[in-house]
């Protein structure tokens, strides 16, 4: 099978000083550092999605995409120092502010073992799952929440 070839495409992501002092003295170069990290994050994405399959139930998914609904453009805003740590404050803060709502919403009968599993996580699955999320309210809504979620039960 003949490899398919990938033409480069230019892109210019603006990332904080701190980020480029890190590329710039792990790798050869800034450029280099990041070209890296963006072409490999995909592959580690659907690594970490695939570590997490399995660990929830469709309707904890389904309010996982519920409460971050909105929370996607935190991701184009950089917040980067709370990478992988929206999702648990903000399960916990769902269940203490509307008690019973989300429970009954989607068929939740275990909220401190949901929100264990979710603290569980790495901050790297976390982060996964929050771009996950994100991903269904920018580019997914046509397709349904179980459509969706499927592929992680």
């Amino acid at each position: 099978m003949e490899k398919k070839k990938v033409k480069p495409v230019a892109i210019a992501p603006k990332i904080r000083s701190d980020a480029a002092d890190f590329y710039a003295a792990h790798f050869p170069s800034l450029n280099a550092g990041a070209t890296f990290v963006l072409e490999s994050f995909p592959i580690l994405y659907r690594a970490t999605l695939a570590e997490i399959r399995g660990k929830f139930s469709i309707g904890e998914l389904s309010m996982i995409l519920d409460v971050l609904n909105g929370h996607g453009s935190l991701l184009a805003f950089g917040g980067s120092g709370l990478a992988g740590q929206y999702i648990v404050p903000n399960i916990e803060d769902s269940f203490r502010l509307d008690p019973g709502i989300y429970e009954e919403k989607w068929s939740i009968n275990d909220p401190e073992g949901f929100v264990r599993r979710l603290s569980a996580l790495t901050r790297v699955q976390g982060l996964c799952l929050e771009i996950w999320a994100a991903g269904f309210w920018e580019k997914y809504m046509d397709t349904t929440l179980d459509e969706y979620c499927r592929p992680l039960i």
